[in-house]
């Protein structure tokens, strides 16, 4: 390794086939596999640049994206999945802060692309998503862990906690006015903290600020996680206190919404 920690290469036996260059058109990228001892290693992807080639890993560091789909545009890489972004020429990251995927050299032979399977540059992790989102996912990840190795969740004498969310989107500053499916909601929750002595909480949509849904799920299945990535980046998503409540709070979830035109 030289000072910077970059693994440094001189043996050529360490060059694999990949592919050929008239596979990759200019300002593209394909995916390939290289093989060594027998052992099938990540997938490559290797893109071609104003006629130079380039390759860094396949796998996008956050979610495994594949880095080869990905929108490409100067020497930069954007995971079609949620948005990283790596330079092609060393997989480092754009931006203070950001993952970095290896890179490999690259020889071409003959219109053949050979890929050193010894990184000149090594990934490393670095991003880490906001306290509260981390807080988040691991009380979730604990509550399935334990919620799969038991056949029936013990049954304790708490409260039965019932949760209310209403989606009206009706303007209480501006124009306030009477909601009926709210009010219904309202009614449902009295009832059982009465009747039933049940614990009660109400959320109103129309008070949270979140981002729309990106549609990670249209793109790959494995593209779409819990909790969603918008929350992971974006410390200001309030999304996290409805996922709180419903998944780790409420026994109960009524929603109350409104009915438009009958």
């Amino acid at each position: 390794m030289n000072e910077e920690g970059e693994r440094l290469d001189t043996n050529n036996s360490s060059y694999h086939y990949a592919g050929l260059t008239t596979d990759i058109k200019n300002g593209s990228s394909k995916s390939f596999s290289i093989i060594t001892d027998g052992e099938k290693i990540t997938e490559i992807a290797v893109f071609n640049l104003d006629g130079t080639y380039y390759a860094i890993s396949n796998s996008c560091a956050h979610k495994g994206g594949p880095l080869s789909k990905g929108f490409f545009e100067g020497d930069i890489v954007t995971c079609p999945w949620h948005g990283w972004k790596y330079s092609v020429k060393t997989g480092k990251s754009p931006h203070q802060g950001g993952d970095s995927v290896n890179s490999y050299p690259v020889k071409i032979i003959k219109d053949k692309i050979y890929v050193n399977s010894i990184p000149s540059n090594v990934g490393k992790k670095i991003f880490q998503p906001h306290k509260a989102y981390l807080k988040l996912k691991e009380s979730v990840d604990d509550y399935l862990v334990h919620k799969s190795s038991d056949g029936i969740l013990p049954v304790d004498d708490k409260k039965i906690r019932i949760l209310g969310i209403s989606t009206t989107n009706a303007n209480d500053k501006i124009a306030p006015r009477q909601s009926t499916s709210e009010d219904a909601l309202d009614f449902a929750l009295e009832y059982a903290k009465k009747n039933l002595k049940a614990e009660t909480v109400v959320i109103k949509l129309r008070e949270l600020e979140f981002n729309h849904c990106e549609g990670y799920y249209s793109k790959n299945a494995n593209a779409c996680i819990f909790p969603c990535s918008i929350s992971e980046r974006d410390s200001e998503d309030q999304m996290i206190q409805i996922y709180e409540k419903v998944i780790l709070w409420a026994d109960i979830v009524l929603i109350a919404t409104p009915i438009r035109w009958g």
